[in-house]
């Protein structure tokens, strides 16, 4: 396969709210998060992550312009379902951006 294929998964929010993440990381996007990882703070990290991967929600507001909105509740279960998802495809995007787990890999530290 020479494209990546765009593949999502929508997640329950409660209330009739609900987040659709992307899976299926494309090299820009890899890259992107790479980059978030390894030169953002925690809290870029976690917006950075979640502009790339939320491709739509029930809000009728758009995603890159109100994200930081969310509820961390909302937040949590985001992160929560892509880490689990993602986990094992990219060590690189593999974990979470609260554990800064990637950038110590990238600086040659091992995680404990």
């Amino acid at each position: 396969m020479l494209l990546s294929e765009k593949r999502t998964e929508r997640i329950d929010l409660g209330d009739g709210d609900w987040a659709e993440i992307i899976l299926s990381l494309d090299t820009r996007q890899a890259a992107q998060i790479s980059d978030l990882y390894v030169t953002g703070q925690p809290a870029q990290q976690v917006l950075g992550l979640l502009e790339l991967i939320i491709d739509s929600w029930s809000s009728d507001l758009p995603v890159k312009e109100n994200v930081g909105r969310l509820a961390p509740e909302a937040t949590a279960k985001i992160m929560e379902v892509f880490n689990e998802r993602v986990r094992g495809l990219d060590p690189k995007v593999s974990s979470s951006p609260s554990t800064g787990s990637s950038a110590k890999r990238a600086r040659g530290h091992t995680k404990t």
